[in-house]
């Protein structure tokens, strides 16, 4: 049953966030549907196979759309890269150092909260409320 909700749900925040031409309105609509209904303590259990091939799926579209030329920008701009992932690595572990410092967070949910790409290990560190199997 709360499949055929989720799904529902999806569809129609898709459709609804397509119809405003924002960009990934299904993966989006989904998200926004999940989150709905994990609020409301409806959450769908998902098994630990289907989330980590949903993973390897999303991984593979957002390749999908990488061209080879990418690589050839991104070395002869390398200096830039470079910067800008330093300064983003170095600004995240210097708010989360200050974050546990000053004790508004756990230790661990403050470094990992702070760090670019975390989402997944925050989602895995929040134990029992996850829905894996």
């Amino acid at each position: 049953m709360r499949w055929g909700v989720l799904a529902l749900l999806s569809l129609a925040f898709a459709a609804l966030l397509a119809t405003a031409r924002l960009p990934a309105a299904p993966l989006l609509g989904s998200l926004v549907a999940a989150v709905g209904l994990a609020a409301r303590g409806k959450a769908v259990r998902i098994p630990r196979t289907a989330f980590l091939c949903a993973q390897g799926i999303v991984g593979v579209m957002i390749a999908g759309h990488l061209s080879a030329s990418i690589f050839h920008e991104m070395a002869a701009g390398w200096p830039i890269f470079f910067a800008g992932t330093f300064s983003t690595l170095s600004a995240a572990a210097l708010l989360g150092w200050l974050l546990t410092r000053s004790r508004l967070l756990p230790g661990n949910t403050a470094i990992w909260g702070s760090s670019p790409g975390a989402a997944t290990v925050m989602t895995l560190m929040d134990g029992p409320s996850i829905d894996l199997e």
